[in-house]
């Protein structure tokens, strides 16, 4: 009779897994044991609007300061734009979106109003000093130069009241009582002598009046050349027409602007 040797069943020191009996469904496999240490953890999302906020904030004050207000414009827009964005970095950590750059964000947003609001008053005092460049308010030659156009006009046109608020006390009493007053016979004050000069110069062939080599009419006395020289420390100005023999002297006052001080010798 043969015999049949039976193979011993696989240990688990062997390696090789023993095969379930017959009639058992297969074991499932075990899950590989858990890997010893910690993985990195998630680093939170950045804020990168909040950082962008506090650069053009801080770039828009420092260019304002630097400049003396000339790149107001420029930096009016910075200043804004730093605002919104740090408004918006700020927000975003207020929604949980991040946990990071709440202090760059409302430093972006201060630092933006304070530029916004310094450039707006920048814009405000440049167009203000512009717009007064032709009243004689600028304490500048343009200024000086205006006051003598506005007063040469004045006169020509016989505007005593505009003639005379230009000038001050001493010029308006030569001009009330001096030589030309006895000749046109008014009544003493400086407006009447400019009215009834006007009405002399209109009866007068040509029409025009004289000032330094140079004969004036309504027309052209925005043309007028003038030789100006200037002391903006006293706040003084020299006035000359084109033959530069006919002086008038100027001062400036913060409330009035120029002011003629001063007229040509009768």
């Amino acid at each position: 009779m043969s015999t049949f040797e039976q193979s011993p069943p696989s240990s688990p020191q062997s390696g090789v897994p023993a095969s379930p009996p017959p009639g058992e469904p297969p074991r499932p496999a075990s899950p590989p044991p858990p890997s010893g240490g910690f993985g990195p953890a998630a680093q939170p999302p950045g804020n990168g609007i909040a950082v962008a906020g506090f650069v053009l904030g801080l770039a828009a004050l420092i260019l304002l300061l630097f400049s003396i207000g000339l790149l107001s414009p420029l930096t009016l827009v910075l200043g804004v734009t730093g605002f919104v964005l740090g408004l918006v970095g700020k927000r975003r950590v207020d929604r949980g979106a991040t946990a990071r750059g709440r202090g760059l964000a409302i430093a972006g947003l201060t630092l933006g109003l304070i530029a916004a609001v310094l450039s707006l008053l920048a814009v405000a005092l440049f167009t203000i000093g512009l717009a007064s460049g032709g009243t004689g308010d600028s304490r500048d030659i343009d200024g000086a130069e205006a006051t003598v156009k506005e007063y040469l006009g004045a006169m020509v046109e016989g505007e005593g009241d505009d003639a005379c608020e230009v000038l001050a006390a001493g010029p308006r009493r030569q001009l009330a009582s001096g030589p030309g007053s006895r000749q046109f016979g008014t009544t003493g004050s400086c407006e009447d002598f400019v009215e009834a000069q006007a009405a002399a110069i209109d009866r007068s062939p040509g029409g025009s009046f004289s000032y330094d080599g140079a004969r004036i009419s309504d027309t052209d006395v925005d043309g007028l050349e003038l030789r100006t020289s200037i002391d903006l420390t006293r706040g003084l100005a020299t006035v000359r027409g084109p033959g530069g023999r006919e002086p008038l002297q100027l001062r400036y006052d913060e409330d009035e602007g120029w002011t003629i001080t001063q007229l040509p010798p009768a």
